[in-house]
């Protein structure tokens, strides 16, 4: 995992973060618990969508799959997100005044 000034990229296995779909069975209510933290933290940091699909260095769609518990990441993935989350929501948020 690596931090950059404007968020935190994660990086596994020289791609971007991969996501479960047809390898593995994700039951439904591990979908959804993934999707309830996610949306947690984003209203805890006050982001958009699109502000934390950059923090987390994932596609937009993506992260709004994840939020509709469409699909969740893989195993080793969400646990750094979830680390990069927590390490997030201790970090002040800048905001623009105007």
């Amino acid at each position: 995992m690596s931090i950059t000034e404007t968020g935190i990229l994660l990086t596994v296995n020289r791609s971007r973060v991969s996501c479960q779909r047809m390898r593995k069975r994700v039951t439904k209510k591990s979908k959804a618990e993934f999707a309830a933290a996610l949306k947690a933290w984003r209203k805890k940091t006050t982001t958009t969508q699109a502000q934390a699909a950059e923090t987390l260095g994932v596609p937009l769609r993506t992260l709004e799959n994840w939020e509709v518990a469409r699909t969740k990441p893989s195993r080793i993935t969400e646990r750094l997100l979830r680390a990069a989350m927590e390490q997030r929501a201790k970090k002040p948020t800048a905001r623009k005044n105007g």
